[in-house]
């Protein structure tokens, strides 16, 4: 799969380059057929890899709470966001929250392209609508972010 950077309060800065590389690298070399269904098949094969690579799976927010993130490496969160576009408000929502708390010194947001998030299914958050209202947020969601889209469609 291809892929593509947005860059959010200096999160390429923040953010150790090795992590970018380990994510770029994850998804470049997961070749998932995307089709209507097949997000499943899809974070499956992702998370799979992502856990041989040392990422911890879910994380929770708060002991007192099931909330999670998708995953935990060296002081930096990820959300895998393949769901309707309204979820992705709840993974910023919780990576800044860990980031004020001081469990994270930066986040990942790991979601498909407009592309793909079409031929995964109706209303799927994408990329492209992230990087354009990002700014709209930028003086409440103040965590450095490294936003990576992904196509896994076929040009």
């Amino acid at each position: 799969m291809k892929i593509q950077i947005y860059d959010h309060r200096s999160g390429l800065k923040v953010v150790p380059e090795y992590i970018v590389k380990n994510i770029e690298a994850i998804i470049e070399n997961v070749h998932p057929t995307i089709k209507k269904n097949s997000v499943a098949t899809l974070k499956k094969l992702v998370r799979n890899q992502m856990k041989k690579e040392g990422w911890v799976g879910e994380y929770r927010l708060d002991a007192s709470s099931r909330i999670t993130i998708s995953s935990y490496l060296d002081e930096v969160g990820l959300c895998f966001q393949t769901g309707n576009c309204g979820r992705i408000y709840a993974d910023l929502l919780k990576l800044q929250t860990l980031y004020v708390k001081g469990k994270i010194k930066a986040g990942i947001i790991l979601i498909p392209q407009n592309k793909t998030a079409v031929e995964l299914g109706g209303n799927v958050a994408n990329y492209e609508r992230v990087v354009r209202e990002l700014p709209i947020f930028s003086q409440v969601l103040t965590i450095p972010l490294v936003i990576i889209g992904f196509d896994g469609t076929e040009d």
